[in-house]
């Protein structure tokens, strides 16, 4: 008895690849400072998708593929963009050539020009803690050619984490997956296989580190918009960023 206590004792048994990753996420995401900026620790981008990878390698079976774009249809998929994350977007199209830059646009131009004040209307809805959100007719995203996103390295979080994270809607509520059918229902075999010991990670914390991100990056903010900013409102700033960045790019322009 005395043995095989022993024996059991001596026994190292590898950690899931997936636990691992957690503990990596779990040290790390809080002190993020920046998104798609230094490649390293600091920057919640690379600490995303080093936690894909990790999910990728833990649940196999992943649907989610180039080419797809299930989810580049979704309504609410273009307006759950922060202002770091349209400045990010900004600074890619910036660097890419003009040709491949103009051909984008003008996806903006195409399908959004007459909605650039419904845009607006929307991204106030949606920065309110209560959002009624309508639909746009199902208009694909302008960043989506021929099935895949153009612009992938500076896409935001909500596609990042779309398909291999779990998500909790308000302040109480069961984890669900943040994905399409199709791909919930592959995840959940896959991990009905793997056992109760793997689970998905929760995006919210990613949420929670972006939107503190965001927060930080209002230094000029002072009296009421700073209260109104502590207690989970953006006025005016994120839908004047947008209007702004559509307005660089002529979106807007009838």
């Amino acid at each position: 008895m005395n043995s095989f206590k022993e024996t059991l004792e001596r026994i190292e048994v590898p950690p899931h690849p997936l636990v691992e990753a957690l503990e990596f996420m779990r040290g790390f995401v809080p002190n993020a400072t920046n998104i798609g900026e230094s490649g390293d620790r600091n920057d919640l981008y690379f600490l995303i998708d080093t936690m894909n990878e990790a999910i990728k390698e833990a649940v196999p079976g992943s649907v989610c593929a180039a080419g797809c774009s299930r989810c580049c249809y979704f309504p609410i998929a273009l307006f759950n963009i922060s202002p770091l994350e349209w400045r990010t977007i900004e600074v890619f199209l910036d660097g890419m050539e003009e040709e491949g830059r103009e051909r984008i646009l003008g996806n903006f131009r195409r399908d959004f020009k007459k909605k650039t004040k419904q845009l607006s209307l929307i991204q106030w809805i949606v920065d309110r803690p209560i959002s009624f959100v309508p639909k746009l007719g199902g208009l694909p995203c302008p960043f989506l050619e021929k099935g895949n996103c153009a612009i992938y390295p500076a896409r935001p979080l909500y596609c990042r984490t779309f398909g291999y994270y779990t998500v909790v809607s308000g302040m109480i509520g069961n984890p669900r997956f943040y994905s399409c059918g199709v791909q919930g229902n592959a995840l959940e075999a896959q991990l009905r296989k793997a056992g109760p010991q793997v689970g998905l990670p929760s995006a919210n914390p990613l949420i929670y580190q972006l939107d503190l991100l965001n927060r930080l990056d209002f230094p000029k903010w002072t009296g009421w918009r700073l209260l109104l900013n502590l207690f989970g409102f953006y006025p005016d700033y994120p839908v004047i960023l947008k209007e702004r960045w559509l307005q660089k790019y002529e979106i807007g322009r009838r």
